[in-house]
């Protein structure tokens, strides 16, 4: 991650798309320069904010999960291969839906209500405006943990606000610092946001997780599950077709698992 005219390094990478707009990412950067954290707006192939730890958040809003439900067949594959490319490229990726925690279901009439507007009498808030969208919560929960079956983190915020916390609050976990950062040391320069790296030190069973997570589609989570079902990576390896039988483990994953591990190596000119 490259520093600035100072030496410092951004602790937190925001995909300038989110600053178009007054949401989550206004906020989060009001909070972030309050605590002057060091922060980085560019385009982002993948995610939308990336964090230290291969940490990557795609943010969602209930509309538009809603909406790779309603569309056409290739609305949910579309947002699976996305999920994919953040397993394939960085550890710890999460899923968070924005407003999932202000939705209403209605398993009776299936669909789900989303609140548009609000009156304040009294000093207690009613919600006088619902919006009602056809989709069953059947299928509104099925999807959420169709994700959390690919080994991506789902986590529902209420608002833009909320979301906006939630990031700071994981970001300063994964710094182990809640106090204000004014001096940019070589600690914060290594839990700077960077893609997958090997640690220079590691246990056998890290080794062992850390060599399967780099096979395509495989995080750490699924790594590990991986190693609790075969026990060794050779073994996960000889028995990479009965994947598929696992949960989380679907046929895209495996053919692309089989196309590194039997494909013959080319080396490339200089």
């Amino acid at each position: 991650m490259q520093s600035d005219l100072f030496g410092r390094v951004p602790v937190i990478v925001i995909d300038v798309h989110e600053t178009r707009h007054k949401g989550a990412a206004s906020i989060l950067i009001r909070m972030l320069e309050k605590r002057n954290y060091q922060y980085d707006v560019k385009p982002l192939p993948i995610g939308d904010y990336l964090l230290p730890k291969g940490v990557v958040i795609e943010r969602k809003t209930v509309t538009d999960l809603i909406n790779t439900l309603r569309g056409s067949e290739k609305g949910v594959p579309r947002l699976h291969a996305q999920l994919d490319s953040m397993l394939e490229r960085y550890e710890y990726p999460i899923f968070v839906v924005e407003g999932g925690l202000r939705i209403r279901k209605d398993p009776i009439r299936k669909c789900i209500f989303l609140p548009l507007k609000r009156k304040s009498k009294d000093g207690v808030h009613y919600i006088v405006i619902e919006k009602k969208i056809n989709i069953s919560p059947r299928a509104y929960d099925a999807l959420l943990e169709s994700i959390r079956n690919r080994g991506v983190e789902v986590v529902e915020t209420y608002n833009h606000a909320h979301t906006a916390v939630f990031i700071l609050k994981k970001l300063e976990e994964l710094l182990g610092k809640k106090k204000e950062l004014t001096i940019w040391d070589e600690d914060v320069k290594r839990r700077a946001p960077v893609i997958r790296t090997k640690p220079k030190t590691m246990d056998l069973d890290e080794m062992q997780v850390f060599f399967l997570a780099g096979l395509p589609g495989i995080n750490t989570a699924r790594a590990k599950a991986l190693l609790r079902v075969f026990r060794t990576p050779m073994n996960a390896l000889n028995n990479v077709e009965k994947w598929k039988a696992l949960r989380g483990f679907g046929d895209k994953l495996v053919r692309d698992v089989k196309k590194v591990l039997y494909t013959e190596w080319v080396e490339k000119e200089e």
